[in-house]
């Protein structure tokens, strides 16, 4: 079977939701970085690689996604995973921005303080 024929018939036929972040990792449902693990001998895909709830047995996340479907959606020819990436970037940059805004706001608050009191004080030492 070709590459393009396995692609097509992995996403076709199960597929997948998940968050991939701006670190390039996988997220479970309870927005967890999955863990990826290999499948043991009791199972008829022996040795192949998967990623799960970090939260697994315990947990009612039912988060799975073999390896090879996540590399294949990845190389698939979609751009929305940049799309989402770009976005989370952007909005954490805003917010950094935002916070280091309102950082100088509060400095040049007490700087013109500093400056008024400093003025004052010579203006009283001249009268």
């Amino acid at each position: 079977m070709s590459s393009s024929s396995l692609s097509s018939s992995i996403i076709s036929k199960n597929p997948k939701i998940f968050r991939l972040g701006i670190d390039g990792r996988v997220y479970c449902n309870h927005e967890l970085v999955a863990i990826r693990r290999v499948a043991r001998n009791r199972s008829s895909r022996q040795g192949e690689e998967f990623y799960g709830c970090p939260l697994w047995p315990g947990s009612d996340c039912k988060f799975f996604m073999w390896k090879q479907e996540f590399n294949v959606v990845l190389s698939s020819e979609c751009n929305f995973r940049f799309v989402e990436m770009d976005n989370e970037r952007l909005v954490f940059e805003k917010t950094l921005i935002e916070e280091e805004n309102k950082s100088l706001k509060k400095q040049s608050k007490k700087a013109c303080f500093v400056v008024v009191v400093c003025i004052a004080t010579m203006l009283s030492w001249l009268y």
